[in-house]
């Protein structure tokens, strides 16, 4: 009886890793999206903008999403997950921006505008995912990328309040 005790508990805690594990998979995946989609959007930025110092600005931040987006694709493949389709995430990101694009062009204000509101969405998202219940390697990536999203953040949002006054 306690052999069958044993395996009932061995299974269920297979179960619950399991169950962790695709969460924790969802999660890592959701935020790769969220990356590609800050890449996107900051390369879309560069090419609206018409001040070579915040494209420049845009562009950095561009690169450090494709670093967090580098990054997380290990972290998944260490939870035995595969990153999210590339090309469904184009041709949306594509529509998004080209809709930006007739409404902004021209307008550093407005498009700097949007890159704060994006990354205000990340930071969101980002807060919500270190306020989980994370393995430690998990959530020290997170947390580091959460900082560096604050930066982030802080500095498109400070261009964009001295460029409104």
């Amino acid at each position: 009886m306690n052999g069958r005790t044993t395996r009932s508990t061995t299974s269920t805690t297979n179960e619950l890793g399991t169950e962790r594990k695709e969460h924790i998979q969802k999660r890592l995946e959701h935020l790769v999206t969220l990356n590609r989609h800050g890449v996107g959007a900051y390369e879309m930025a560069v090419d609206l903008l018409s001040n070579d110092q915040y494209a420049q600005i845009c562009q950095e931040f561009a690169e450090q999403r494709k670093h967090f987006i580098e990054e997380l694709v290990r972290m998944m493949s260490q939870y035995d997950a595969a990153p999210p389709d590339v090309q469904s995430f184009g041709g949306l990101m594509q529509d998004i921006w080209m809709n930006i694009r007739s409404t902004v062009s021209g307008d550093d204000a407005a498009v700097l505008v949007e890159c704060d509101r994006g990354a205000e969405l990340a930071l969101d998202l980002y807060h919500d995912a270190v306020n989980e219940s994370l393995p430690g390697d998990v959530e020290t990536l997170l947390r580091n990328q959460f900082s560096l999203l604050k930066g982030e953040h802080e500095r498109i949002h400070r261009l964009v309040a001295a460029l409104q006054q």
